[in-house]
């Protein structure tokens, strides 16, 4: 298994290929600035920002995944507004929830069936000290 983000499994076999691609992710600083007269202003340093995370993935009938059935997995995830654990290659890359789903519907056979998608995704960390 690559990696999963919550019970979403990313995965490549000779069966079934549910993996991503373009994987970005990004992350800052915060600051507070403060007007001084006469001055430039006063930058302080309040701490980390929030990491925010993006990839595209392929979801394709020919590589044994269905689009559907994937789309409303992550549909689903995205609107229960709950975080989830996102691991890659075995590590943990922390607390995220999704924050925007893009669908591009590639290919649709003669039934309306749709055979092939890419799902643009954006996460973005949960960081709740409380926990």
């Amino acid at each position: 298994m690559i990696g999963s983000l919550g019970t979403i499994a990313f995965s490549a076999s000779s069966d079934k290929v549910n993996t991503f691609s373009g994987f970005s992710k990004t992350g800052e600083a915060r600051y507070s600035e403060h007007a001084l007269s006469g001055k430039k202003p006063l930058l302080e340093f309040i701490g980390p920002g929030l990491e925010k995370i993006s990839f595209t993935m392929r979801l394709d009938v020919g590589l044994g995944v269905n689009p559907k059935t994937e789309i409303k997995k992550l549909i689903d995830l995205r609107d229960a507004g709950e975080a989830s654990i996102l691991c890659i290659g075995g590590e943990f890359i922390g607390m995220f929830v999704i924050k925007s789903l893009a669908e591009n519907h590639k290919a649709i056979d003669n039934a309306g069936r749709l055979l092939l998608a890419d799902i643009n995704v954006s996460l973005e960390e949960y960081a709740d000290d409380r926990v």
